[in-house]
Formats: structure tokens, C-alpha cells, sequence
């Protein structure tokens, strides 16, 4: 879902906020900082799966990912209304999501699906 998101965002002619960027900062609802929390704990989760052998943390930490995005894509709009910049800050959540599915999949050994 989040490639197709990015692919239409594309041909509208957006492109996510880079990394740092002020535009950041428009990100202040509930389901934008549940995603980028499970993020930001994806790390951990790794660091665990590797100190205990224990891959199913990965897992579990990917699917949470999943789970959060899936409430933020329910709850927002991530390329409707008129701003722009929030369009783009949204952008680059998605593809922080993707990126981070993207690399838990891959250290499970999992491939990732471009387009379904």
C-alpha cells in the first residue's frame, strides 16, 4: 500500500519531505505518532531478536508497523485536502514505514511485494 501511495504521489507531482525537514512538524495527530513510534522501536526489537535468537520479535515488531499504518491510512488523508506541506509530511511517514517494513521483511527473509 505505501508504494502505491508514493507511485500516485509521484505522478501528482509530490514528493515525501526530506529527512529533518521542518515540515516534520505538521505531523501531530494520534495515528501519526503511533506509526512513528513503532518506527523508532523496530531497532530494539531487532537488537532483542538477535541478543535472545528469537526472530518472531522482528515479526512482531513489522506487523505492529503494519498495524499503525493501517490505523493512520484509515484515520487521515494523506494525499486529499489542500496543504501541501502536510501532503508531504505524510509522504515521508509512509515512506519511513515502507523503509522499515521494507528491512524487517528482508532480515526475516522475506521479500517484499512491489505491487499487488
Amino acid at each position: 500500500r505505501t508504494r502505491s501511495i508514493l507511485r500516485k504521489a509521484k505522478e501528482q507531482g509530490f514528493t515525501p519531505a526530506a529527512s529533518g525537514s521542518d515540515l516534520l512538524n505538521k505531523l501531530s495527530g494520534d495515528e501519526e505518532f503511533a506509526c512513528v513510534k513503532t518506527i523508532a522501536d523496530l531497532p530494539d526489537a531487532i537488537k532483542k531478536a538477535a541478543a535472545s535468537n528469537e526472530p518472531f520479535m522482528v515479526s512482531r515488531a513489522v506487523a505492529q508497523i503494519a498495524r499503525s499504518f493501517n490505523r493512520f491510512y484509515n484515520n487521515c488523508s494523506i494525499l486529499g485536502g489542500d496543504d501541501a506541506e502536510l501532503k508531504t509530511a505524510r509522504l515521508a511517514l509512509c515512506e519511513a514505514v515502507c523503509d522499515a517494513i521494507e528491512a524487517g521483511t528482508y532480515l526475516l527473509g522475506i521479500s517484499v511485494v512491489e505491487q499487488m
